[in-house]
């Protein structure tokens, strides 16, 4: 029954982030035809601080909560209400410590003023993201759809007037912090009114039972997401702001296009970690055909970006971001290796081998630093794609050799099932 559900389901997240890539990319066009490079760019640096942060305030309870919920069915309410606790109490703490972090850079007075704004975002985005992940389990994705469409509503058109008058990035990063903080609350009411009641009073000790396993996910969340913001503020640190928006406006295009396999495990998550409960050699086998599906989505997606670059460029953000050509091939290439290791990785944690999964993830930012350290100061933007890429190939390689020893080859379940069996018929020896 759960199964037969899932294509609405999917397709109503797949509006969700239908909604969530074209705002992004209208508003990173829009800003970038308006205000240029170095505007586009500002605007770039502030939400790459934003993320990095927000991954380390979140705490990994929102994708921990993908997989007890999954797991826990009869104690939703409670374990909502314990993840919103641990994960609204490191927000706040981290809000501190992004302020001190970004007055200690070389930044402009006015980036930094910027980032100071941005940080009170922190347990807005944290709460949205809880409520994300008890939506999802439940399969009530069309609340998100609908307090998406209203953050959209409120952050997209006061932008839009701001920029007409002149504003400069506070006001944007100001207009960003509100519409988010208006969307988390309005979720919060829809999942407490509408699908599972929150128990915000819990004992000690079952908080406990959760911080432990959160710290494996806060880790494993914070690496992930320090691959890719980290990127940005390498180059803001080491490159004029200009080139940051090279890279930024590739990688933005690139950023919705990763919705899909991040969807997808999301959606699957608390589904895969239930049937391998009960199931742990087969217990892959019932989701062949999405898994089918969704590479065969995957890979021309993939390859018509890394053909028709230039195109996507000039039409999107016009000649002044040419530069932003190579970097959008590998790009492509990237997208198609992120895919693959984050349905891997979503596999292991699924199965209860986070520690394995974050083990193997700390290689994935080593790998990405030392070439952009290496490539930064020759080929700039173009550095920071070739890292991206090589982090990602290395932790594709190894995430697929500990899902082959410990539950099986990954490629295994894809494969047709036969549905007769041989029939072996010897004949007599003379």
């Amino acid at each position: 029954m759960i199964l037969r559900k899932n294509p609405a389901q999917l397709a109503l997240l797949g509006a969700d982030a239908m909604v969530f890539l074209a705002s992004g990319i209208a508003f990173y066009v829009i800003v970038s035809r308006a205000g240029g490079a170095s505007l586009l760019g500002g605007y770039s640096v502030v939400t790459a601080w934003l993320l990095l942060f927000q991954s380390v305030g979140s705490f990994g309870i929102p994708e921990l909560l993908m997989r007890e919920l999954g797991r826990f069915s009869d104690q939703r309410g409670r374990y909502l209400g314990a993840g919103l606790t641990v994960g609204l109490s490191v927000s706040l703490a981290v809000v501190p410590v992004m302020i001190l972090m970004s007055w200690l850079t070389g930044y402009d007075a006015k980036l930094k003023q910027a980032i100071v704004l941005a940080a009170f975002g922190l347990p807005a985005s944290m709460l949205s993201n809880v409520v994300r992940s008890g939506l999802i389990s439940n399969r009530r994705t069309g609340l998100i759809v609908f307090s998406r469409v209203v953050e959209f509503l409120i952050v997209f058109p006061a932008s839009m007037v701001l920029l007409y008058y002149g504003y400069g990035l506070r006001s944007l990063i100001a207009v960003l912090v509100v519409g988010r903080s208006a969307s988390s609350l309005l979720g919060l009411w829809l999942l407490h009114r509408h699908v599972t009641p929150v128990v915000w009073w819990t004992s000690g000790a079952f908080l406990r039972t959760l911080i432990s396993p959160a710290v494996t996910f806060a880790f494993a969340n914070s690496l992930g997401l320090f691959g890719v913001q980290m990127n940005t503020i390498m180059l803001s640190l080491m490159a004029p702001v200009a080139v940051v928006a090279h890279f930024t406006a590739g990688m933005k295009f690139i950023e919705g296009l990763m919705l899909a396999p991040v969807l997808f495990g999301q959606f699957y998550m608390p589904q895969i970690a239930a049937s391998l409960e009960s199931n742990r050699e087969a217990g892959l086998a019932p989701f062949r055909a999405p898994f089918r599906l969704l590479f065969a989505l995957l890979i021309p997606v993939g390859v018509s970006v890394l053909l028709f670059s230039p195109l996507v460029v000039s039409v999107l953000f016009g000649h002044e971001f040419r530069d932003t050509v190579p970097v959008l091939r590998i790009l492509a290439l990237f997208y198609l290796v992120y895919a693959t290791d984050a349905l891997l990785s979503m596999i292991l944690k699924a199965a209860g081998l986070q520690n394995k999964d974050l083990k193997i993830l700390v290689i994935n930012p080593v790998v990405n630093v030392l070439v952009n350290v290496a490539l930064i100061p020759w080929i700039g933007a173009t550095g920071v794609a070739l890292g991206l890429l090589s982090g990602g190939l290395c932790t594709v390689t190894l995430r697929y050799r500990c899902i082959a020893a410990e539950i099986g080859n990954p490629l295994a379940f894809m494969k047709v099932a036969e549905t007769e069996p041989k029939i072996c018929v010897t004949q007599p020896a003379p």
